[in-house]
């Protein structure tokens, strides 16, 4: 069974959220450092609604991410698996808390209309190799 079927089957825990930054301000801002933007979306002290993004992040029960460079952005899909009493709320407190780093547009759709390259890369026997687990507490 492919990790795709597994997440298929319990889609109402999971959510895409995409974004793209142009790779020139990723550049100068982060040096071109992937794991220093996660860190700081995942582990940083910015207040949002009276919580840091590490105390956010604990309400996020899994989760992966990967990037990829085009001539002119660096692109980042999340996959997260939330809560689905809260997900409506975490989703849009995890696109404003991007938005505070980089002013970025975020897209977040639901599992079934995930983009065809992911669903491609989650049936592949190691396409997970792809993907960054997300530590969660």
């Amino acid at each position: 069974m492919s990790f795709y079927t597994k997440m298929k089957a319990e889609k109402e825990d999971w959510v895409v959220v995409q974004f793209r930054i142009p790779l020139n301000f990723f550049m100068k801002s982060l040096k071109g450092n992937v794991q220093q933007f996660h860190r700081r979306l995942s582990n940083g002290k910015s207040i949002l609604l009276g919580r840091t993004n590490r105390d956010f992040w604990k309400e996020i029960k899994k989760g992966m991410y990967r990037y990829y460079y085009t001539r002119t952005h660096i692109h980042f899909v999340y996959l997260l698996g939330l809560d689905p009493s809260r997900q409506r709320r975490l989703t849009r407190e995890f696109q404003v808390r991007i938005s505070k780093i980089f002013a970025v547009k975020v897209n977040i759709s639901p599992f079934e209309l995930i983009d065809e390259v992911d669903e491609m890369l989650l049936n592949l026997p190691y396409g997970l190799n792809n993907y960054r687990k997300i530590r969660i507490n």
